[in-house]
């Protein structure tokens, strides 16, 4: 009974208490939740390094890597202060997405979490909505431009001036299986 009690423990804990900051990104943790109500295979293929540093009064930038499904861009990044970070508040950043068609885009932090007292490590999940109501392209061949790093969700917003981050990212080796 008492090695049943701990491996449904370790189960509960590993489920609804994942862990993703020892190895941002944590791609299969992370596009797992993400999901979570689909079976996805191939999206190893799909990852892509960027490793671009934005540097930005006293912070650092680092856009890790970019995950394409067809419908959705996740980028993953951590952000490191010069000094200590505020940790009752998220870091996050607003960008441009540009793929050449018209579209609107909706992004928000999905998850992030704080590594040590310097660092916050996240993950923004950008929707896309072509103005035609197709879909997204199947390989996504735009820039990302990130605008402004921002503190918390009020409007502690520093502005930024770097250049576009140049993305190509396919999802056709995806695949893709839905469930009610």
């Amino acid at each position: 009974g008492f090695v049943a009690t701990i491996i449904v423990t370790l189960l509960i804990l590993g489920t609804f208490f994942p862990t993703y900051a020892s190895n941002i990104p944590g791609v299969k943790n992370v596009i797992s939740f993400l999901n979570r109500n689909k079976e996805i295979e191939g999206y190893e293929e799909v990852v892509t390094p960027i490793m671009k540093t934005i540097k930005v009064e006293g912070y650092d930038i680092n856009i890790e890597s970019a995950y394409y499904n067809g419908q959705e861009l996740t980028l993953f990044y951590n952000i490191v202060g010069q000094e200590k970070l505020d940790t009752s508040d998220p870091y996050w950043f607003n960008l441009k997405v540009d793929y050449g068609s018209p579209a609107a885009y909706e992004y928000n932090l999905e998850y992030g979490e704080f590594l040590d007292e310097n660092t916050f490590a996240g993950m923004i999940l950008v929707y896309i909505n072509p103005h035609d109501g197709s879909n997204p392209p199947k390989i996504f061949n735009g820039t990302l431009d990130i605008t402004n790093l921002c503190v918390g969700y009020g409007n502690d917003n520093m502005e930024i001036e770097s250049e576009t981050i140049q993305l190509s990212l396919d999802s056709t080796n995806l695949n893709i299986k839905e469930f009610p």
